[in-house]
This record gives C-alpha cells, sequence and structure tokens, in this order.
C-alpha cells in the first residue's frame, strides 16, 4: 500500500509540472489516486472485518462477563471461547422462557477445555432451556460443552427453530421436557448433529427423550451416542413428518412406549450403519417403530438384544412401507414377532437381512391379512416359533430367501459379521442365488470347525443374554 501511494504521488507532481502540455496526464493520475484510496478504504475494511475471539472466564474475567454477554457482542465469524467451569446464568428468550445462551447466527460458541469441564446448568431455574438457537444459519456452531438440567416444554437441552447450525461433541444430560427432552429440531431446520452424547434425557408426556425432529426438518445425525434417553415414543429419537440422515449412532439401553430407540412418523429418513441394543419398549418396536412413514430407509443396521413387551422385539412396521436392507436384526425379544413385526396394512420390503436367534411366537410375524410384507434374500434361522408367523406366508426357498444357520463370528464377543463360509458371504448361497452380502456386516473371521451337539432353545437363548 506504501509503495501505491508513493507512485502516485510522483504522478501527481510530474502532472502539476507539466500541466499545459497534456489533460490526458492529468486524468490519468487522478485515475491512479482514486484506485489508492480505494485500495486503502479496502484494507481498511478488511481489517475491521476480521473475526474476532471473545473470550469467557467461570469468575467473570475475560472480554465479557458471561457468555450470553460475549455473543450478544460477538459478530457473525466470531468466535466465543469459553474456559472450563460451570456457568449457571440464565437470560430471557423469549416471553415466559429463560435460556442459558441464546445464539446469534454465525457466531462460533466453542469451550476450550471440553465437555467434561465446561458446562452449562440451569437446573436452578423451573423452566428454562440450555441452548435457544433460532434461526442460526450455517457457520453456527455449538462444540464442548456439556448441557444439563433443562426443563420446559420443547427442547429442554438445545432447541434449534430452523437454520442450519452444527452442534458437535456436547453431552446433553438429563434435561426434562414435555417432548424432545434433549433436543427439539423444528421449523424445516437442517443442522448437523455430530459426535454429542444424549444421555438420561426425558420427553415426559411425548416424543423423543433425546432428540425430537418435526416441522419438515432434515437434520445430519452422525456418530452420536443415545443411551439411558426416555420418551413416549422414540425414547432416544422420535421423528415426525421430518426426514434427515441417522448415520453412525449407538442407541443403548433406552425406554420408551414404542420405537424404544427410534420412532419414526410419516417421515421418510434415511437410517444407516447404526447399533440398537438393548433398549426396552413397554409397548412395540423395542428397537424401531414406523408408523405412516413414507420411504424411510433402514440399511446396514444392527439390531441386537431389544426387547417389547408388546409385539416387535426389533422393529414394528405399521401402516407404513419403510426399505429394510441389509440389517442384522439377533437376539431380540417380544410377544410375538421377536425379530419383526408388521401390521395395519404394512407393506415394507425386507432384503438381504439376517433374522436369527430371536425370541416371541415367530421372526417375522404379520399381525393381519392386509398387511404385505415384501421378502427377498433373507436368512430367517433359529427364532422361536418359527421363522414366519401369523398372517405372514413363508418365503423359503423363493426369491433366495433362506433358513439355514448364518454362521456368525462371535455373538458372545459381540461379532455379528458372518464367517467365510456362512451362507450369507458373497458367493455362498445355498441355492446359489447372487444375493450379494445378507447382513450389515462383511465376512470378518473364518469358520471354525463345526462341531454338531445338541442344545436346547434356553442353551440358544443365553447366548444372547
Amino acid at each position: 500500500m506504501a509503495r501505491r501511494m508513493i507512485e502516485t504521488t510522483r504522478c501527481s507532481a510530474r502532472a502539476a509540472e507539466r500541466a499545459p502540455r497534456a489533460e490526458a496526464v492529468t486524468i490519468a493520475c487522478a485515475l491512479a489516486l482514486g484506485l489508492a484510496v480505494l485500495l486503502a478504504l479496502l484494507a481498511t475494511g478488511a481489517d475491521s472485518a476480521r473475526a474476532a475471539t471473545w473470550l469467557v472466564h467461570a469468575d467473570g474475567s475475560g472480554d465479557a462477563p458471561t457468555i450470553q454477554e460475549a455473543v450478544d457482542l460477538a459478530a457473525a465469524g466470531d468466535t466465543v471461547l469459553v474456559t472450563a467451569g460451570t456457568y449457571t446464568d440464565v437470560w430471557e428468550d423469549v416471553p415466559g422462557e429463560l435460556a442459558g445462551v441464546v445464539m446469534k447466527s454465525g457466531v462460533v460458541l466453542v469451550s476450550a477445555d471440553g465437555p467434561a469441564a465446561t458446562v452449562i446448568d440451569v437446573t436452578s431455574d423451573d423452566v428454562a432451556r440450555g441452548i435457544a438457537c433460532r434461526e442460526c444459519a450455517a457457520g453456527t456452531l455449538i462444540e464442548g460443552f456439556t448441557i444439563t438440567g433443562g426443563d420446559t416444554f420443547a427442547g429442554a437441552g438445545i432447541l434449534i427453530e430452523g437454520g442450519a447450525p452444527r452442534v458437535r461433541g456436547n453431552v446433553l444430560l438429563a434435561a426434562v421436557g414435555g417432548m424432545g427432552g434433549g433436543m427439539h429440531v423444528t421449523e424445516g431446520a437442517t443442522p448437523e448433529i455430530e459426535g454429542n452424547l444424549f444421555d438420561s434425557n426425558q420427553a415426559c408426556c411425548g416424543p423423543g427423550g433425546a432428540l425430537l425432529v418435526q416441522g419438515f426438518s432434515a437434520p445430519v445425525v452422525v456418530d452420536n451416542v443415545f443411551t439411558g434417553n426416555s420418551g413416549f415414543g422414540g425414547g432416544a429419537v422420535a421423528v415426525q413428518t421430518a426426514d434427515g440422515v441417522y448415520e453412525r449412532n449407538e442407541f443403548i439401553a433406552n425406554t420408551g412406549t414404542e420405537g424404544a430407540g427410534l420412532a419414526v412418523w410419516s417421515g421418510s429418513p434415511v437410517v444407516r450403519d447404526n447399533v440398537f441394543r438393548g433398549n426396552h419398549s413397554t409397548s412395540g418396536g423395542g428397537a424401531i417403530a414406523f408408523r405412516y412413514s413414507g420411504s424411510a430407509l433402514l440399511e446396514r443396521n444392527l439390531i441386537v438384544d431389544n426387547v417389547a413387551d408388546g409385539n416387535g422385539g426389533g422393529i414394528l412396521v405399521s401402516e407404513a412401507s419403510p426399505e429394510i436392507v441389509e440389517s442384522t436384526i439377533v437376539g431380540n425379544s417380544a410377544n410375538e414377532g421377536g425379530g419383526m413385526y408388521v401390521m395395519g396394512g404394512a407393506a415394507p420390503r425386507v432384503e438381504r437381512s439376517i433374522v436369527a436367534f430371536n425370541e416371541g411366537n415367530g421372526g417375522i410375524v404379520c399381525g393381519d391379512p392386509l398387511s404385505t410384507p415384501t421378502f427377498g434374500c433373507l436368512d430367517v434361522y433359529g427364532n422361536e416359533g418359527g421363522g414366519y408367523g401369523g398372517f405372514c406366508s413363508d418365503p423359503t426357498g423363493v426369491d433366495g430367501n433362506v433358513a439355514t444357520d448364518p454362521l456368525l463370528c462371535d455373538v458372545q464377543a459381540g461379532n455379528y459379521a458372518p464367517c467365510d463360509l456362512s451362507p450369507c458371504a458373497p458367493g455362498n448361497h445355498p441355492d446359489g442365488v447372487d444375493c450379494g452380502t445378507i447382513g450389515a456386516f462383511d465376512v470378518a473371521c473364518e469358520c471354525e470347525p463345526t462341531v454338531v451337539d445338541e442344545a436346547s432353545w434356553g442353551a440358544i437363548k443365553a447366548l444372547f443374554r
């Protein structure tokens, strides 16, 4: 910039000396001067637009005394950096509602020391949520906090209304809502929810103990752990008239009235590469329940050791037509349909999956003659009460469906992949049908030599307890 200004000054001096000679020189120098001023203004603007970092300490020192006051000072692109401590201040979000933090669009809110050391705790107030994020655009980030103690109607931990923020690496703990206890996503929001722990959140009177997605929203929910949450439908996650991608998550030991891990109503989410283990429904769908859903896709999921007090130990499908493919459904239990229960005129397509060693009067059961599931390349084996029950026709021997021991590597050690000689491995189909891989996993071990030994049904069940 200094070099440009020197050259421009020299140009002005020469033009003054030769003014009688050429008007063109004067015009050229004037343009050069204008360019220099413009560049100087642009440089000044760039400096002023440079993102700032606002530091907050729990003792009130730093650039602002509280997280909220730092957020209020910040502009889009700025970072609010919060050091270790417990933060208990609450602020009016909307009339009648309080929040620990009300986010500003485009602001990055991040802890310096991670969620174990940095806590937003709103347990001291009767009605408050941890964080409110309304119409927060892409670029907004919430990362590295434990958010606990929220108690409000929806989204007691975090509320996301519209926008596309990113929520990453947090712990949402022990929040209680009427619905969406840990987090509520609504109003067409498309957030990224990544690598969070949802632990012991509750929807006391509605769906989604950990997470409720509504209002035509479509989040990307990846690499999260949902454990110990409870709700009326969707003990962990409920999707209502919404979509999104739910991938590589773990649903462990959640409880709910229906769909203890995941409940989908009138939505078309993609549910892929997740683990559903040890969830308990007091009604149907120990792991997952689909009702009125559109073209939901359930793909490459492990569904194991879930329990329904009603029907559908693994999956309940009612008045819905999801596509259930390449899944491993093993060791679940229910009154009927230990692996899956289909009812209400449902028409799911179930293909290239293992349904084995489930307890509950049939591995796959149809509860009425109007339900018309389609089966292809299934291995349905070793289920209490037989492979198929109720109004389901037995398709074994047709369309690649078999009833053969899937030869899983080591279920006691939690390895549900097939061994190399398994009929579920590519090229090993007993009928020579090209089904590819059957189940959620590729081959992961060599088969042990077969030892023939008689075993009671009780002994087989004991392998999955």
